[in-house]
This record gives C-alpha cells, structure tokens and sequence, in this order.
C-alpha cells in the first residue's frame, strides 16, 4: 500500500506515537471510540483519490442496482461483504447479494437519486461513508406515458446508506452496508 498509519482508536488520545498534538478528533456513530486521524500523514492528494473512489464505488453500487447488472452490485461489496436491507435478514457475501436481487419482479425498475455523499478516511485503508439515495420505482407492466416515460408508483422512498469501507486487491470495497428508509412520500 502506498499509505502510511494515520489512525488511532481508542477513548482517549493526546498524543500521537510521535509525541505530537493529533490533528483532528472524530467520533465513531458505530463503535462510540474516538478517532484521531493524523492529517500529516495522508496528503490532501491522497485524501481526494480516497474520497473519489468511495464516492465511485456507491455510484456504481446503485448503477448494477438500477441496470439489473446485479453481478455488477454484488462485486461492490468484499467477497465476505454483509448488506443490511430495510426488510428481510442481512445478505452476506457477493453470491447472497446477487441472488436475493435477482429474485427481484421482472417488470419492477428503481432509480435512485444518490446525493450527499460524506467520505470519513478512519486510515489508510478504511473509511465510513454516508449518502443519501430518493428512490423511484415504477413497473413495465404498466403502460409508459408518451415521452415521459414510465408513471413511478405514487411511493417515493427517501433512505441513506452508510458503508464501512476497505481497499482491497480490487480497490475500494463495502465491507458493511446498513441501508435504511428515513421517509416516504405517499401519493
């Protein structure tokens, strides 16, 4: 890896191994600890190439999502990833994901509107990421309304997804997705 350590974990940090005043202290949502990232050790063009590459791989999560290209979804996660759905019991592994989206209804589309993506680098080779996603769905079976396409179902979602992310030999994966619902609007 071409990244040096730049993260302590623990309650309480002063000081980093160094002896110098860390940069920066962050919580943890998940664990409750603490974290110091000692921004000297990651350049801010290091910083960005992360950052870049989490934001890609959610873009492209929802795109193997969105196109049906399932294989596509499941290979966003690490080979042991675990996805934590609004409803139904958690999917482990790349073979789980793909399977359970492929039982998806044939004539069922989504498009999801992905914004607001928060890249935290907790080290060199993780991270927490946190979007938003506004969901549409609509059916094939219904007929489309000339140049406007599909009518969407009168649900809209609004949900987010936080991943903990790792790099891996094939890049940034999602080692851990929670994807949840935060409202609806009912037509």
């Amino acid at each position: 890896m071409l990244y040096t350590p730049c993260i302590l974990q623990a309650d309480v940090i002063d000081t980093h191994r160094d002896g110098a005043n860390p940069v920066n202290f962050r919580g943890n949502r998940a664990t409750g600890s603490r974290l110091v990232i000692m921004e000297s050790e990651i350049s801010a063009a290091e910083k960005l190439a992360i950052e870049r590459a989490c934001e890609r791989v959610v873009l492209d999560a929802v795109h193997g999502n969105d196109s049906r290209d399932y294989k596509l979804l499941a290979a966003m996660f690490t080979t042991d990833g675990t996805l934590h759905r609004p409803s139904g019991p958690p999917l482990i592994g790349r073979e789980a994901i793909e399977a359970s989206y492929l039982q998806r209804p044939a004539d069922r589309i989504t498009r999801h509107l992905v914004t607001n993506i928060r890249v935290e680098i907790t080290s060199p080779s993780t991270t927490h990421v946190l979007s938003y996603a506004l969901v549409y769905a609509a059916s094939t079976a219904r007929p489309a309304e000339g140049n406007f396409g599909l009518p969407a179902e009168t649900r809209h979602l609004v949900g987010e997804f936080e991943d903990e992310m790792v790099f891996t030999d094939e890049g940034w994966r999602i080692r851990e997705r929670h994807a949840r619902f935060v409202m609806h609007f009912a037509g």
